[in-house]
This record gives C-alpha cells, structure tokens and sequence, in this order.
C-alpha cells in the first residue's frame, strides 16, 4: 500500500482526518476507488459506490451481520431496533414494508406535508427571532436545525410538536449504536432510550393521530412483518429522518453565513434556493458513508470481495468525483445533481422528498426574515465516521424590516 493511500485513509480512522476528510477521499478515488483493507473494502468512485448500493450480494447490516460481530447485540433493546427495521431486510418482506413506510412521502400527500412543513417552520422561525433579540447569539443547531425535523415530524404524526425537544436526544441516544463497538455508558443510555421510544411508537400506532402519517401507522398495524419489525420501522424512520435533515439545515446556514454573496443572491432570487439545497446536499452531505457487508465472495467491479466483508459505499467521495462532476469541489447553484446523498437502489432514502421540501421551506423563510446571519463563535463538530454534521452553531442573527 502506497504512502498516498496510507495517509488518504486517515480520513475514516482518525479524529484530524475525519474533520477534513474530502481531500483524502479524492485520493482514493483517483487512485483506488475499491480498496481492500483487512476486513473491510472502502469504496469511494461514483459509478463503483452507485454499483455497490444495487449490487444483490451486498446486504444492509441485519441480525445475520450482527451474530458475527457482538453475541450479546439481541439482548439490548437498542440494538434490535437498528437490526431489526425495514433497513436490515431484503427481498419481498423488505418490499412489501417500504410500500407502507412510502406511502406518506407520494406526489399525492405534497399538499399536506406542505402544511406541516410551512407551520413549523414558520413557529420555529418566529422563536429564533425572538431569541435573537433577547439574547446576543443564538446556537442555531439547538435553537433551530434540530427543533424543525423533529416538530415537522410529530405534526406528520399527529403528535403535539411540544414532543420534539423530547424526541431528540432519545432519538440521538439510538443512532449511536450503529456502531456495536460502543461503550458500556452509551450503550446504557441508548437502551433506557429505545425502551422509551418503544413505548411512544406502541401509543402512535395504536391510536394514529389526524396526521398525513395516519395511513402509513394503520398500514403499519396490518402489515405481514411482525410487530417489532413495525415497530423498530417506525423508530428508525424518525431517527434517520431528523439526524439527516438536522444535518443538511445546519450545513445550508453554515455556508450562508460564510458567503454574504451567496445568501444575497438568493434572497434577490429566492428560484434558486432548491438549487443551492442540491449542492450542499452535493457538497456537505449529511451521511458520508452507508455501510453493506457480504455473505459470500462477492465481485464488485473488477475487485473481488471476501465474504463476511463489512462494505463502506462513501457517498461523500462519491459526489465529488470528477468522473460524474465537471469541477466537483466548486459550489454551483445551477448543478442540480445531489449525487448519491440520499443513497441509491432498493434503500434509496424514504424521506428524501421531505428533507428536499423542507430544506428549501427553511432556507427561504430564514432568507426572509433574518437581513443578516453572520457566524459568532466557532463551530463545534460531531467526530463520527458515518454522520457529519455541526454539534453547534454560533450565529448572530440580525430581523429583517417587515
């Protein structure tokens, strides 16, 4: 292994490569799109990641994957969420539950997702600015970016948005776990949170609020997958939708209060805003890396794979590179090509309409009624290997005249 390729892969296995990974994910690419590295491949070219994400012998990490990993993972009820939902399937049982789990996000609930999205939003937004004027900075993560997926989504459910602020970090608590090497107090917390989060899923679904999500919860009641199936569903699709979009919020405010120009010109020409949405999607994804794993010997372009091989697809990498990107490092409103943010094949992001829609909601309205956002302290940064995105935020926010 070159001395090139050995620095590149500071970018997954340390904390100084993981904050400032792109450069070393367009090494790799450029020099070995599919690198085997002891039981594990990295993949970062675009058509090989598009090629992996649809590849059949390549499975999402499912109880099968887990057995192999950590023998105790089903006696942690955490753990059998994230094992246990739609995500971990394949084949029919996998395509009969995302028809149900879709059915929200179809072009025939636009208007209603709308709704939702624009009242909270719009509250959300509302507070923010009062927060502005009452304090000197607000932190736009926790005041914000994390507040507006989670009230969307219990509006969606028909839940009191109140809920969000206690969603969250439960929410949070269960994501960790994707890693089974965690440590014993987070692995505690994650636990006392899935047991939580069980309990709040059951009440949803036994009594479906009037939300646009009503017809996916009684789909979820009478669905072939079992219980724990629908209910780990459920859980997931919260978690995953919330953490992504949070994300996405974040890294669209960062960038416009780094590039005066750039909010100027989308305020003056607010057409452009899904556009800009595209790119940091593009640019500053949410979720560098998405992970499969082989059951058996595996070809993956022209490298060959081992069984029991744990898989990382880095979309990151993938969406920069210069084979699929004319100038890919360059942030261009008129690209419209988000990549492979939102994955690719049959676990192609359910919600990734939502996260669209709402990205371009927030971003406008906070356009509109902020004259001014400038950064006020450092950002601090989440030091994860599979999600990126801001920990904090810093802003000082200035209202428009009205």
């Amino acid at each position: 292994m070159t001395e090139s390729i050995t620095d590149a892969l500071d970018a997954f296995f340390t904390q100084q490569g993981r904050a400032e990974p792109f450069a070393a994910y367009a090494r790799l690419t450029a020099t070995c799109p599919v690198l085997p590295v002891g039981q594990q491949t990295i993949v970062t070219g675009f058509a090989q990641c598009s090629a992996a994400l649809r590849q059949p012998g390549l499975h999402t990490q499912n109880a099968d994957w887990a057995g192999q990993q950590r023998l105790d993972w089903a006696s942690h009820p955490s753990m059998r969420i994230v094992l246990g939902s739609v995500m971990s399937l394949d084949g029919d049982e996998h395509t009969e539950l995302r028809t149900v789990l879709a059915k929200p996000f179809l072009p025939r609930n636009e208007a209603a997702l709308q709704l939702a999205v624009h009242r909270q939003t719009t509250r959300l937004i509302e507070e923010l600015a009062h927060k502005s004027n009452t304090r000197r900075d607000v932190d736009f993560v926790g005041d914000f970016s994390a507040l507006c997926p989670a009230a969307v989504f219990a509006d969606l459910l028909g839940v009191d948005a109140a809920r969000a602020p206690w969603l969250i970090p439960r929410l949070d608590a269960i994501t960790a776990v994707y890693d089974l090497s965690v440590d014993a107090a987070t692995l505690t917390r994650a636990d006392e949170a899935a047991q939580e989060l069980i309990q709040f899923a059951e009440t949803v679904l036994s009594e479906p609020g009037p939300g646009p999500l009503a017809e996916m919860l009684v789909g979820l009641k009478t669905a072939k997958c079992n219980h724990d199936t629908a209910i780990a569903s459920l859980i997931v699709l919260l978690a995953a939708g919330i953490e992504t979009t949070r994300n996405m919020l974040s890294n669209a405010v960062h960038h416009l209060a780094t590039s005066t120009a750039t909010a100027n010109l989308l305020r003056e020409r607010p057409g452009l805003v899904p556009g800009f949405i595209s790119e940091i999607l593009r640019t500053a994804p949410p979720v560098h890396i998405t992970s499969r794993w082989t059951q058996r010997p595996t070809d993956l372009g022209d490298a060959s794979v081992g069984a029991g091989n744990l898989v990382l697809v880095t979309l990151a990498a993938a969406n920069r590179d210069p084979a699929r990107f004319d100038e890919p490092d360059t942030f261009r409103l008129d690209r419209n090509d988000e990549g492979l943010t939102f994955g690719s094949g049959r676990h192609y992001c359910l919600g990734a309409s939502l996260a669209r829609m709402l990205g371009c909601v927030a971003v406008a309205a906070l356009l509109e009624r902020f004259a001014t956002m400038e950064v006020a302290g450092d950002p601090t940064r989440h030091d994860e290997l599979v999600v990126h995105g801001l920990a904090t935020l810093p802003l000082r926010l200035t209202t428009a005249n009205r």
